[in-house]
């Protein structure tokens, strides 16, 4: 079974295994503040949207009590 995923201008397709699991990767994306849709979609009609997609970066820090200097500083 072919999936289809249409989102920020891209449109891929990649094959579903017997399991039912299927990857595919986008092109890089830059950062985009403004909400954006993805559509999922197979051969048979099934479609699925996500809606409210942001594409940016997440930074995780974690420490002790130098955790309130700039990063600069450390």
């Amino acid at each position: 079974m072919k999936v289809t995923v249409e989102f920020a201008g891209q449109k891929k397709t990649a094959t579903a295994g017997k399991d039912g699991k299927w990857m595919l990767k986008l092109d890089a994306l830059k950062a985009n503040a403004n909400p954006q849709e993805m559509v999922i979609s197979d051969h048979a009609g099934n479609r699925v949207a996500l809606k409210n997609i942001l594409v940016g970066e997440i930074w995780m820090t974690s420490g002790q009590s130098n955790m309130q200097w700039p990063a600069g500083k450390c």
